[in-house]
């Protein structure tokens, strides 16, 4: 099997595992499950991966590259600095979000699941734990990126920003599973924005310019 052939199976069995889980929760999420919905064998499950636990972690490794903080990527996407404010940024990043929640809400079902399921096991809370600072840095990323593009800095330390900005996108994850309602979920999704723009001071040479 070729290295991208290998790559792409490797791809459907974590893209399975989501499925599996957001339906049928952690407990239903066996190999032989997750081969079944991925259409491999047992066999080439134990090729690519030694063990569950390492399966496991590589599900939660794929689903938070790919889900939290699309800010990233879409959050100054199409932004012109000059004509707009960080609200508008914040804003951007929390609306790529939701329009990722609302594709596919089963990822985030699935990363609830294991969240849970991890801290109701013996030694999980640690794998909690590294979910959310994974999580807690890309929010960082997103907040260091929004304050440079505008020639601001955080009033408080950006880690504490990040905690805030988890915080807040976990609520409307959770609330938005349960409602779905969209236009709501945009709504809150502006005042969280306003809420952490207004945690944004300008840098001194800025405030020296005015």
């Amino acid at each position: 099997m070729s290295r991208q052939a290998a790559a792409d199976r490797r791809q459907e069995l974590l893209d399975a595992a989501v499925r599996v889980i957001a339906r049928e929760g952690i407990s239903g999420a066996t190999t032989r499950a997750i081969t079944g919905e991925a259409g491999v064998s047992l066999g080439y499950f134990h090729y690519v991966f030694t063990s569950h636990d390492e399966f496991m972690a590589a599900v939660i490794d794929e689903v938070t590259d790919g889900d939290h903080f699309q800010g990233e990527s879409a959050g100054l996407a199409g932004i012109d600095v000059a004509a707009s404010d960080p609200v508008d940024a914040l804003l951007a990043g929390f609306d790529g979000y939701l329009d990722l929640l609302e594709d596919s809400p089963h990822r985030e079902q699935a990363m609830l699941e294991i969240t849970f399921s991890a801290l109701r096991r013996e030694g999980g809370q640690e794998q909690a734990r590294r979910q959310y600072d994974r999580y807690r840095q890309s929010a960082a990323r997103v907040l260091e990126s929004v304050a440079s593009a505008f020639g601001r800095s955080w009033a408080v330390p950006v880690a504490d920003v990040a905690r805030l900005l988890v915080v807040m996108t976990d609520g409307l994850t959770t609330t938005w599973l349960a409602t779905r309602d969209t236009p709501a979920a945009r709504r809150a999704a502006r005042a969280c924005a306003e809420a952490l723009a207004a945690q944004l001071e300008p840098l001194p040479d800025h405030a020296e310019s005015r």
